[in-house]
């Protein structure tokens, strides 16, 4: 079974382990942000960073999720640098925003000391589409 965007996604992890072998630990977490988005697009991606995507509730605007890196228009990435690996807050906040958004994927890189990652996916199928009362 192939995994959902998988391509783009080990794309990422080589950039990932790209930055992380040049860049040292303890570093904000902007230069890691940055480097990154220059590494993925020096291997042949799309990346957007610091993309806002609205947030719908009843079809109304009720604010703006800022995301880090969208990649290829079909991953979301989220970038850290805490010392520890990844929390179960971040994957449960990460898979927040995979629900109130349409895609599918989301990649979670920890650039701390302990080197992490999470790869999220919440399917179309199962989202809710629509907060809209249908009971009239």
């Amino acid at each position: 079974m192939e995994l959902l965007h998988g391509d783009i996604c080990a794309i990422i992890l080589k950039a990932f382990y790209g930055v992380y072998t040049i860049l040292p630990s303890g570093l904000e977490k902007d230069f890691y942000k940055n480097a990154l988005a220059v590494e993925m697009q020096y291997l042949g991606l799309t990346v957007e960073t610091n993309k806002n995507i609205p947030v719908l509730y009843k079809e109304k605007s009720i604010g703006q999720l800022t995301i880090d890196m969208v990649v290829n228009n079909l991953v979301l990435v989220q970038t850290d640098n805490q010392k520890g690996f990844i929390e179960a807050e971040q994957v449960e906040r990460n898979k927040n925003y995979l629900k109130l958004s349409d895609f599918e994927v989301l990649m979670l890189l920890n650039f701390g000391v302990e080197l992490d990652h999470k790869r999220l996916f919440i399917t179309k199928d199962f989202k809710k589409r629509s907060y809209t009362d249908n009971n009239g």
